[in-house]
């Protein structure tokens, strides 16, 4: 066993070690409770436990690690398990070195300064160094510490940006974060503890994110993007993880966290996807709003993930919703800090085949679906409605993804504050309705902002054989500001119907325009270049060994353009079909994923003049017919497959998450393991 020097005494790593080494100092005052909080007097108070430790110093002992000089906690880490006192002098040294010059930090005028990167990036590394090498700061150190973190979390609540209502903002979770370890941290001799404690956890959680999450927030999708929204899983895990820790289980005060273990299984993505930047191939999820590192392969790069579901998978452990972030750990292997995997206790995984091939989260409307639970399923995103304007939004109300067997189908452009070539040939950011699969009235799609209100999704089916949403989206396109309104547009619906035993999405869309002339363009978008079939009505775009093919069924003679070259670092190959000449028009869209060689979906459609009847034949899996009412507003309709008719739904399905499994409209998919659980501003960074 490693033997250690201290002070002219010998000690092996363990916690008469830690004693020796001043990791757990003299009671400053008696233990306190606050908030549901019972914090210790002495340190580490922040994330460890005697038990903890104790695991933790025999994870050590199989999986030794030295971090790297920049790494603050990982030395604080080490310096914990160990007691060597050279990796938390570099922490100190870290910690007493970092200051934030940003205006946010340093000015007590309100006005002045937007948001604060600095404290929010090193706030974490700041504080769990002071608690976790206490011992190792002077008195005077201490000191300076409390002193300047006081300011700067004291400037930074002047502001609104960040503020307790941007529910998905990544500064607002940042700082909550901050206040809530700070208060404990320094509880005791700090007079501004309880001011940040307050704030952190009664007025930003208690009184702000809870009752949101418990209502339009539900259904754990991070709204504000498959980049910046990962920051609410990582930033909540000390914070929270210690609070439960404390006595205060955090996690069970909403729903929201085990709706969002269901939320990153089903929006990742069941294998590894080809990168046609580098070539490689990594677990993704489906990229939504500013996403700068989706193009060289998203999800390795952020850790922000791991962190969470392996600080889910170890919290639910002895439940079947913990059993599915197991699992999802296990399948990505995703990187995660060594604090966190010293305290992983492992246990029992969830198949994902226990789960609905569904899910619909209600707040954001965002919908996924698959044909199986296989690596070479067809899955899909359905994005029905705005997300929260957190400042890294896109215009992408009613786009839609495919993905099939590690290759994109049809994916939106994804970048942040990276231009590519939009309708008509002009120049836009990433984040215009032109780079992602949505309609434009009058060459112009969902509004940037000041949006009328959300979009309603007023029908919603998950059947084993299909799966069905109808969504109004009018509110989207219109807005109350003028100069941000699209006065073209009248109404604006769009259905999708995926067939599972097909792999193939049926987009139905209802555009009713202010006047006849108005063009309506239907968009979607593939990573290389697609061909046109020589009638003009079928396009396929083949990405290595699988292929995407559209049909358009309605209407008769559009406008086609299937090779619009977005151009720059992010752009992809467009089609854009257009048609005008009526206030009322009807796109009709049959979209087949399929391998690149296997056979096609041959797609027909009559029209009554009540209805379209869309009648999909393939020479293995038989015959389809799907009947979609005519009309402005959706309704009727019904599908057969596989021998079986049923009509379309005319309401709303749900799918309710406990922590045994997830239900939709009653039906439960039972468990398998264990007993249930006792507005448009971008900040560039």
């Amino acid at each position: 066993m490693r033997l250690l020097a201290l002070t002219g005494r010998m000690c092996t790593i363990g916690l008469a070690c830690a004693l020796v080494l001043g990791l757990q100092p003299a009671v400053l005052s008696g233990q306190a409770s606050t908030y549901g909080l019972t914090i210790p007097a002495a340190h580490p108070r922040i994330w460890w436990t005697a038990d903890r430790l104790t695991r933790a110093r025999a994870w050590y002992q199989n999986n030794p690690f030295t971090p790297r000089t920049d790494d603050p906690m990982g030395n604080a880490t080490r310096c914990v398990l160990t007691g060597e006192p050279t990796y938390c002098q570099v922490a100190v040294n870290y910690a007493m070195n970092q200051l934030c010059s940003n205006a946010a930090c340093t000015s007590t005028d309100p006005n002045y300064g937007v948001a604060a990167d600095d404290a929010r990036w090193e706030g974490e590394n700041v504080i769990t160094v002071f608690d976790w090498c206490y011992a190792y700061f002077t008195p005077a150190q201490r000191t300076t510490l409390i002193n300047r973190w006081n300011t700067y979390f004291a400037n930074i609540r002047l502001r609104s940006w960040g503020g307790p209502t941007m529910y998905h903002s990544n500064y607002n979770w940042g700082y909550m974060r901050n206040e809530i370890l700070w208060g404990i941290a320094t509880w005791g001799e700090n007079a501004a503890a309880a001011t940040n404690l307050q704030y952190g956890l009664q007025t930003r959680w208690t009184n702000s994110l809870a009752p949101y999450f418990a209502g339009p927030g539900r259904g754990g999708l991070f709204q504000e993007g498959s980049a910046y929204g990962s920051a609410i899983g990582e930033y909540s895990t000390v914070p929270f993880g210690t609070a439960s820790l404390l006595g205060r289980d955090v996690y069970r005060e909403t729903n929201f966290f085990r709706e969002a273990i269901v939320y990153m299984v089903h929006a990742t993505l069941p294998a590894p996807t080809y990168n046609r930047n580098n070539g490689g191939s990594y677990w993704e999820i489906f990229p939504f709003a500013d996403d700068e590192r989706f193009f060289d392969g998203g999800m390795p790069a952020r850790g922000n993930y791991g962190t969470f579901m392996v600080a889910m998978a170890d919290y639910f452990r002895d439940s079947a919703i913990g059993g599915y972030a197991r699992r999802w750990v296990t399948m990505v292997d995703p990187t995660r800090p060594s604090h966190v995997r010293a305290v992983d206790r492992g246990g029992s995984e969830q198949p994902f085949t226990s789960l609905p091939l569904d899910y619909a989260a209600v707040g954001g409307r965002f919908a996924y679906g698959r044909s199986d639970w296989s690596g070479g399923a067809t899955v899909f995103n359905l994005q029905l409605d705005h997300t929260e304007d957190e400042g890294h939004k896109h215009n992408d109300a009613g786009s839609w993804q495919l993905w099939r067997a590690g290759r994109w189908l049809s994916r939106e452009t994804t970048g942040y504050a990276q231009n590519i070539t939009g309708y008509g040939g002009v120049s836009v950011d990433a984040n215009d309705a032109a780079a992602h699969n949505t309609l434009l009235v009058g060459g112009r799609g969902p509004a940037p902002g000041y949006i009328q209100g959300p979009s309603n999704v007023f029908r919603l089916e998950s059947q084993p054989t299909h799966f069905f949403a109808a969504v109004d989206l009018t509110p989207a396109y219109r807005a109350t500001h003028q100069a941000l309104d699209n006065p073209a547009v009248a109404h604006v619906e769009r259905e999708f119907l995926f067939l599972r035993s097909f792999e193939t999405l049926v987009v139905f869309d209802r555009i009713e325009s202010t006047t006849a002339a108005t063009a309506k363009t239907f968009l979607a978008r593939f990573e290389t270049s697609p061909a046109i079939d020589a009638a003009g009505r079928v396009v396929t775009a083949v990405n290595g060994p699988q292929a995407v093919r559209i049909t358009t069924l309605v209407p008769a003679n559009p406008t086609y353009r299937p090779v619009v070259n977005e151009g720059g670092a992010i752009g992809q190959f467009r089609l854009e079909v257009e048609t005008s000449g009526a206030t009322q028009s009807y796109f009709l869209h049959v979209v087949q994923a399929k391998g690149a060689s296997d056979a096609n979906l041959v797609a027909a459609v009559s029209d009554n003049g009540s209805a379209f009847t869309v009648t999909l034949t393939h020479p293995s899996r038989g015959t389809a017919v799907v009947a979609l009412q005519k009309g402005r507003v959706s309704s009727g309709g019904s599908v057969t497959v596989g021998g079986q008719s049923f009509a379309l739904t005319s309401s709303v399905g749900t799918a309710v998450v406990t922590d045994q499994g997830v239900s939709w409209s009653g039906t439960t998919v039972p468990p398998i393991i264990g007993p249930a659980a006792p507005t448009g501003v971008h900040i560039v960074r």
